[in-house]
């Protein structure tokens, strides 16, 4: 080893001391122990030297690396290394080397040219001097070693420099000119210092440049022309920086010799503008553009196309618009494509992604896109990274993203999903790193993921409908969010699952569930823990003390359940605690100490509404960090400390430093908050997150405290919110409360506070929310804009005066006694200052007062309370603002109140309906009240009628409801309930004539409500958790919504309930909930019914004929279903039909002309999303009173009627919905009737992906529309760019016939255009063919006939164009002319057919016409085999069907009786002749069609078979001996070989096929039948060639696969017995039962 010159052993993985003995390798030249570490446990392991004197023994040493290496104990490091006279390159990278470089007097390494000291911690402010002598540095690497101040002048004399990295330092002065002489200098990087003023343009200078680094800086200014003359220059990064210029001008300023080299470009957070520019193709070769976090806006230009080398392209979180650009799908390059957080709207397709085989990373979000593909879409690529948070995927789970195998994180929350997740899906999840679903509408119930192949995943699924047990989850899961859903049970087997097994998780949100049962005390191996969410769930008992053992927790949240006991002792433990949340619980005992103690980093402590009490200890004041502390609604007595000027967090108005923002939540670039707080401020319950950090409130409302307000409280500056209500608080308030200039909100109501309101509270100018009301004030409300703009009702209840109270002050005109500091002893008129009430008490004897539907905007006045003859009072729908006083108790002659629909605010008690005896009337709703009582209160009345509507009545189901037993109306629908139905409440809903608990959380079953007294009752309980069956309704119900809950199983024992009974029912709505199976046919009662809604659920099956016994019938909703077949003819009978939709079904057949027939009233029609097919017929346009029609991703063929322009409510103004129609993702071709431009209200128009040809018509509401509504189409003129030239030819419109083009882009065809035909048609009589002369009298006929005619000179003519040599180009657009020209003499075939049946008995006429459609047979036969060149084989074999079939027709085109043309015999003769071979071929293209299928012993067998028929008619022709029927003899011959040779190739492919997957073997052999017993439909391939069977199966055939039968009819063979047993002895027979599939009834197989 003494001769070693050469050692490597960098990321190798040692760690450990490095060996001294490496100095005895006396020859070593190069040595690199560079990147070598090791990680386990969360720590990382490294080398490491005690010194390097070792280095002494290496004179010869010229590369030396180091990196990664720890040399912190090496304090003589530079002396050593200056000992190595020969060095080159030094590189120590992060080598932990710290303290003051010494310097060094002379350097023996001064010809080094390497020197790497990045990642180090120098306590250096500069560059050591020593490097400055370094002339023959080439590269030098000091990025984050942090150094500061100006850039060292003394780097001008490395003048050798071609690589400088000052990166990641604290450099700040501006970049100094004489930088931008180095020439020489191919890698700059200044990056992450704060570099400040402009680059100036002598960096043109820099012609060496490869690659500029600035980001990261504070430079500004504008980007000098000069860069774009550096023409090396690959990479520019000058992101975050302050550019404020428009986009363009940076682009104009690159367009110099750089543009053609660029390839990297990042401008990301660099305050730029404007829109991106078609300048942008000029940078060809860019491989990777970043420009996010800009504003710049505008559409993705198409001319991003043309960046053919793109890798890269980040446009996240700027202004961009427009649609989601189909160019984007022409960067075949693209790995990666970030536009999430921008302003993107419109429908994404498949035909978008088409060439996006190489994306890795899509990140999408936050964009306005829905996305349209098939349910069987494979999408091309293969990702890594996708996030489509907050497009439209739903309402079906995207099948596709089970295709992603390689996935590693995934974001596709708030997408619409109303579906289960399919357990494909769940498979992904062992892979992923972070998976984001929430905020959809997802059920069923959450797999286990008992594996996670990463150690940091993210797993959120909160805000779904997932019901069911916790799953057990894999502990290498660290973020885990599964709060607000419906899970349910126990937690112990999720928290005890694999307890020998430290968990990583670090965030646990179980919140807004509804788990129950004990807490185990399982929490030992929970201890990365770091926020615990298990808040609103239905946790009881006692909190385990095991759970002290998570030392790391700095959130815990257990608020709204039902904790009983004391706080254990052992969370003292907690010394990182930031956030304490019990509330809402049942705890007891007094306030621990030692919260005060121990936690000294907690920020906020909520501990309302349990029953702690005692005093509030002192201790509490330790909590410096205190920002939120609410005690409200306890049992707490005694002073409030005075201490409470300790918190000091709260004495300032700065925000807190606590990390309230931690774990990427929707994706791998956003930190989302981790903490969030319901705080009852200024009277309402907000719920803060983002800002939390800036809330300082204290509540001490609703206990006991006595005692005087402290003063210190006021020294407590920062404070937003101050409650001290519904306490026993007595004396002054103090006189410093001005010094409290933050505050907000102040609520001392409800004491015993006495004195006057200190002058100082009028420069309170943040004041918006002061509650002093009942207490025992007096004097003057001090003057200020703020005091005086607060609601009366603040001032209430005490003896004070002035605005905004009615009272002046003044009594009698007497002025009050300002003179006097204290209250006197009143005696009668003599009272300084005691006001009389308002007017509204003089009308003692009112006994009914009516103020509804106005615009009062005061609060209630107290002195209401003095009508005490009141029996009925109508304030409703006013803006009466302020608390529910509680002078409305003292009317205890009250029968009917209705407060509902005003602005009212604040908590109602038990004690404002003490005296409501009388009661029997009371409407609420739609007002910020809260409701708190007792679990057992009961009422004082007994009502009729309620409506809490919005009120706050939760979580718990109000019990107190069910002692109400003459209710007819309740109304509690958006009241925060999170609970179940008592069975008590069912009992009541039979005198019910109204019931709406909707817009709750309310769950499980409903109950069955079989009685109901009234004959007009309306039940609404939508918008819940309900699970189970649907209920039985009593008949007598005629309103039921039951939608958007998790209802499931079959609909049929509530649709056939009492069948003989008829339902009042008018409107139904069972709408997204999880029902399924097929509709029984019980509509026949139900004929009362105006609106259905069945839409998002999961039924199958036909729509039965009963529906169309719904006479009445308004409004129906099928959508989101799985319904197939066809519409029942029976909804013919529903002529009040509004609306029909029957949207994302699996419906077939073509579009009922009934529609437009029999239901005029239509006014939305969506059929999108179907199997419809056939034209769009012309009685659509009948509908008059449409304004929605959807028609979309059907099969929809054939040309748009022109009659659309009798959709008269879209072409006038007077309607009330959005005018739209949608023929998207059909088939449709021909032109856009210019009858469409009349359509002038038409605010939405979809023509997008079909077969349209020619000009868009010109109107100004079509050219407004957005250019992706005419995408993938042949169309021109605006809105899209094509101007109708092709080649920049423009088309010769002079002419009447299409002219020869000569090009190659035919992207429409004006050859067929409509007014010539039109003047054609007028002057066509007859039809001539073969000598004869056939009367048209039908225009319809006359213009199908000139289509196929002009089509058929367009195909004769692009024949002859030169350029059309490609052969996937040319057969495209001849086969696009081949197909306009068979529609239309098909269509010419249709008339003439619908002519013979209408010709009744004039058999002249019918002579005629009889020999004009054999006539257009004879040239539709002909176009047919044209057609077949440039077609597909499974269409050609349906060709050959029409062709076989119009032979036979013509055969009988000579009638008897009439002489025959020569030509006519030449044609009939013809006919029979080419009927010989027509079998053969179709055959042969049978044969491809199985081969293209890949069914090699099908094709084989077909092959051979059209071998033999084509040997048979070749025989035929040989024998006609016809001299003129060579060349059909010759196509025979070549026919022949082809069948020959093609069956070969089968055969080898198969064996070849069944080799290499011999498994395959055995299961076709065991597919394959011998003998078809016992099949309901045995077919047989050879013998069934005269139907058409296609290659892809035949749903109408049940059975395996059969190509001849077997075995053959039995035939007797002579044979020696002899040999044939001598046979027998070696031959060992297998049994061919056992490779025989088993029998499967209702398996679909083939044939």
């Amino acid at each position: 080893m003494g001769s070693l010159r050469y050692l490597n052993l960098s990321y190798a993985g040692f760690v450990g001391l490095i060996p001294h003995e490496l100095g005895n390798l006396s020859n070593l030249h190069y040595l690199n122990l560079g990147d070598n570490y090791y990680y386990n446990n969360n720590y990382y392991y490294y080398l490491y030297v005690k010194n390097l004197q070792w280095l002494s023994g290496l004179p010869l040493l010229q590369h030396l690396d180091l990196s990664f290496a720890n040399l912190s104990k090496a304090s003589d490091w530079l002396q050593e290394i200056n000992k190595l006279p020969s060095l080159l390159e030094l590189r120590l990278s992060s080598c932990d080397l710290s303290g003051f470089v010494p310097p060094i007097p002379s350097i023996n390494f001064s010809s080094l040219t390497t020197l790497d000291l990045s990642y180090n911690s120098f306590e250096n402010t500069s560059i050591p001097f020593w490097v400055f002598g370094l002339h023959n540095l080439v590269s030098l690497h000091l990025s984050d070693s942090q150094f500061q101040g100006p850039i060292p002048v003394h780097l001008q004399n490395l003048t050798s420099l071609r690589h400088l990295d000052l990166s990641a330092n604290a450099f700040n002065s501006s970049i100094p000119n004489w930088l931008y002489s180095f020439s020489h200098l191919e890698f700059l990087n200044l990056g992450a210092n704060y570099l400040q003023g402009t680059i100036s343009s002598a960096i043109g200078n820099l012609t060496s440049a490869i690659s500029i680094d600035l980001s990261f800086n504070e430079l500004e200014g504008k980007v000098p022309r000069s860069l774009g003359n550096l023409c090396n220059l690959r990479v520019i990064i000058l992101s975050y920086n302050k550019w404020s210029q428009e986009i363009s001008e940076i682009f104009e300023s690159l367009l110099g010799c750089a543009s053609n080299g660029l390839e990297i470009l990042d401008f990301s957070n660099a305050q730029l503008s404007g829109q991106l520019t078609v300048e942008l193709e000029q940078f060809k070769n860019l491989v990777s553009l970043s420009l996010r976090y800009n504003s710049i806006s505008g559409p993705i230009p198409w001319s991003i196309g043309n960046l053919s080398s793109l890798r890269f392209l980040d446009l996240e979180r700027n202004q961009i618009n427009g649609t989601f650009t189909q160019i984007l799908g022409q960067l075949s390059k693209l790995e990666s494509l970030n536009i999430g957080l921008n302003m993107l709207e419109g429908v994404v397709l498949e035909v978008h992604f088409a060439n996006s085989m190489r994306l890795k990373t899509l990140v999408a979000s936050q964009n306005k896109l829905t996305l349209e593909v098939s349910d069987n879409w494979t999408p091309p690529f293969q990702l890594n990274h996708l996030d489509l948070g907050s497009w439209n995927l739903g309402p079906k789970f995207p099948l596709w993203l089970c295709s992603q195998r390689q996935l590693l994180t995934l974001g596709i929350s708030n997408t619409r999903i109303l579906d289960a997740v399919p357990p494909s899906f769940w498979n992904l999840t062992s892979q992923l790193t972070y998976l984001n679903i929430s905020h959809n509408q997802i059920y069923g119930e959450i797999q286990h993921i008992p594996m996670i192949m990463s150690n940091s995943s993210i797993l959120d699924m909160s805000s779904n409908r997932f019901k069911g047990l916790l799953p057990r989850i894999s502990s290498n899961v660290t973020l885990l969010d599964l709060s607000n859903n419906s899970l349910s049970g126990s937690i112990s087997h999720f928290l005890c699952y694999n307890m020998n097994e430290p968990k990583n998780m670090q965030f646990l949100n179980l919140g807004k569930n509804l788990l129950s049962g004990k807490l185990s005390n399982c929490w030992m191996m929970w201890k990365n823990l770091y926020a615990l969410n298990l808040g609103k769930n239905k946790f009881i008992g006692s909190i385990p003390t095991s759970i002290g053992s998570l030392v790391h927790l700095s959130y815990l949240h257990l608020d709204n359940n039902r904790f009983s006991r004391k706080l254990p002792s052992s969370l003292k433990n907690y010394k990182q605690l930031v956030t304490i949340d019990v509330a809402k619980n049942d705890f007891v005992g007094s306030i621990p100490s030692w919260i005060g103690h121990r936690l000294s980093s907690l920020v906020i402590l909520h501990l309302h509404t349990n029953n702690f009490h005692g005093y509030i200890p002192e201790e509490l004041c330790s909590l410096t960090s205190l920002q939120i502390m609410d005690l409200s609604h306890n049992k707490l007595f005694g002073s409030i400390p005075k201490c409470v000027h300790n918190f000091s967090a709260m004495a300032t108005s700065n925000s807190s430093d606590y990390p309230f923002f931690s774990f990427p939540w929707s994706g791998e670039y956003f930190l989302a908050p981790i903490e969030s707080q319901l705080v009852a401020i200024k009277g309402k319950d907000l719920e803060y997150s983002t800002t939390l950090q800036l809330v300082k409130i204290i509540d001490l409302s609703n206990n006991n405290l006595s005692g005087e307000i402290p003063e210190e409280v006021m020294h407590l500056k920062g404070l937003q919110s101050l409650d001290l209500s519904f306490n026993i608080l007595t004396g002054r308030i103090p006189e410093n409360i001005g010094d409290m200039g933050s505050v907000e909100s102040i609520d001392f109501s409800s004491n015993q506070l006495s004195g006057q309101i200190p002058q100082s509270m009028s420069s309170l100018t943040f004041l918006s929310r002061l509650n002093l009301s009942n207490n025992n004030l007096i004097g003057k409300i001090p003057s200020s804009t703020q005091l005086q703009s607060l609601d009366a009702s603040n001032f209430f209840g005490n003896k004070l005066c002035g605005p905004p109270l009615i009272d002046n002050c003044t009594i009698k005109n007497v002025q009050p006694n300002t003179e006097k500091k204290e209250c006197k002893a009143f005696s009668g008129v003599d009272v300084d200052w005691f006001y009389l009430t308002a007017e509204l008490g003089q009308f003692k004897n009112l006994v009914c007062l009516s103020l509804g539907y106005n615009s009062i905007s005061s609060p209630n006045p107290w002195s209401i309370g003095n009508l005490s003859s009141l029996r009925s009072l109508y304030v409703e729908s006013n803006q009466i603002n302020g608390t529910a006083t509680q002078n409305f108790g003292q009317l205890s002659k009250l029968r009917y109140l209705n407060i509902g629909l005003n602005m009212l605010e604040g908590v109602v008690l038990e004690v404002h309906f003490a005296n409501f005896m009388r009661l029997k009337t009371l409407v609420a709703s739609q007002n910020r009240l809260t409701l708190e009582v007792s679990d057992n209160w009961t009422p004082p009345f007994q009502l009729n009628h309620l409506d809490l509507g919005s009120w706050n009545l939760g979580p718990k189901f109000p019990l107190w409801l069910c002692s109400q037993r003459q209710l007819l109306t309740l109304g509690i629908s958006n009241t925060r309930i999170l609970d179940a139905v008592p069975h008590s409440f069912w009992n009541l809903t039979s005198q019910l004539t109204y019931l709406n608990i909707s817009h709750n959380q309310i769950y499980g079953e409903i109950s069955h409500i079989l009685v109901i007294l009234s004959y007009e009752s309306i039940i609404d309980v939508s918008s819940n958790n309900f699970t189970g069956p649907l209920p039985c309704i009593s008949s007598n119900v005629t309103f039921l919504d039951l939608s958007n809950n998790s209802l499931s199983g079959s609909i049929s024992h509530f649709l056939c309930y009492k069948m003989n009974e008829p339902k009042n029912m008018q409107f139904l709505n069972l709408g997204k909930n999880l029902l399924s199976g097929k509709l029984s046919n019980c509509w026949m009662m139900w004929q009362s019914l105006s609106a259905l809604n069945l839409g998002k659920n999961n039924f199958t099956g036909s729509i039965p004929t009963s529906v169309g016994s719904l006479v009445r019938l308004s409004y129906l909703h099928l959508d989101n279903n799985r319904f197939s077949r066809k519409l029942p003819s029976s909804l013919k009978n529903c002529k009040q039909l509004v609306t029909i939709d029957v949207a994302k079904n699996d419906f077939v057949g073509s579009i009922p002309s009934w529609i437009g027939n029999r239901l005029s009233s239509l006014v939305i029609l969506n059929l999108h999303s179907n199997n419809f097919q056939g034209y769009i017929l012309e009685e659509l346009c009948s509908l008059t009173s449409l304004q929605i029609l959807d028609l979309s991703h059907n099969k929809l063929s054939g040309c748009i009627p022109r009659c659309v322009h009798n959709f008269s409510a879209m072409a006038t103004s007077d309607m009330e919905s959005v005018e739209s129609i949608d023929f998207s993702s059909n088939q449709l071709y021909g032109q856009i009737p210019q009858s469409m431009s009349s359509l002038t209200f038409l605010s939405r128009l979809n023509l997008s992906n079909n077969n349209l040809i020619g000009k868009i018509p010109s109107s100004t509401q079509l050219q407004s529309l957005d250019a992706s509504n005419f995408f993938g189409n042949k169309l021109c003129r605006p809105p899209l760019i094509d101007n109708c030239t092709i080649n920049d030819v423009q088309p010769n419109n002079e002419k009447k016939e299409c002219k020869a083009f000569s090009g190659v882009d035919v992207d429409w065809f004006y050859a067929v255009m409509a007014e010539a035909r039109s003047q054609q048609a007028a002057s066509m009589t007859e039809f001539h063919w073969l000598g004869h002369r056939f009367p048209i009298s039908n225009a319809k006929t006359r213009v199908a006939i000139l289509k196929g005619e002009a089509m058929v000179r367009v195909f004769g003519r692009l024949l002859l164009v030169k350029l059309l040599g490609q052969s996937s180009k040319k057969s495209q657009v001849l086969l696009y002319v081949s197909s306009f020209a068979f529609t239309a003499y098909h269509e010419a075939r249709s008339c003439i057919r619908s002519d013979l049946v209408s010709a009744g008995n004039a058999e002249n006429v019918k002579d005629d016409l009889n020999g004009l459609d054999k006539a257009v047979s004879a040239v539709l036969g002909q176009r047919t085999i044209e057609r077949k060149q440039f077609s597909k084989p499974e269409e050609l074999v349906r060709l050959y069907d029409l062709l076989l079939q119009n032979t036979a027709d013509l055969s009988d085109l000579v009638s008897s009786g009439r002489d025959r043309k020569p030509e006519e015999l030449a044609f009939s003769e013809e006919c029979a002749l080419k009927s010989l071979s027509f079998p053969a071929e179709r055959c042969f293209y049978l044969a491809k069609s199985y081969s293209l299928a890949g069914k090699r012993a099908e094709a084989y067998a077909l092959y051979c078979r059209a071998r033999s028929l084509a040997e048979d008619a070749l025989q035929k022709f040989r024998t006609l001996n016809e001299n003129d029927q060579d060349y059909i003899i010759k196509e025979l011959k070549m026919l022949c070989d082809e069948c020959r040779s093609n069956s070969c190739i089968e055969h080898a492919t198969g064996i070849i096929e069944e080799v290499k997957a011999p498994e395959n073997l055995s299961k076709r052999v065991a597919n394959l039948s011998l003998t078809g017993v016992d099949k309901k439909l045995v077919k047989y391939l050879l013998e069934k060639l005269n139907s058409y069977e296609s290659a892809v199966g035949d749903s109408n055939v049940e059975g395996v696969s059969r190509i001849e039968v077997f075995p053959p009819a039995f035939q007797a063979i002579p044979q020696n017995p002899i040999v044939l047993d001598l046979a027998y002895n070696f031959i060992e027979f297998p049994s061919l039962e056992s490779r025989m599939k088993k029998e499967k009834k209702g398996f679909l197989r083939l044939w």
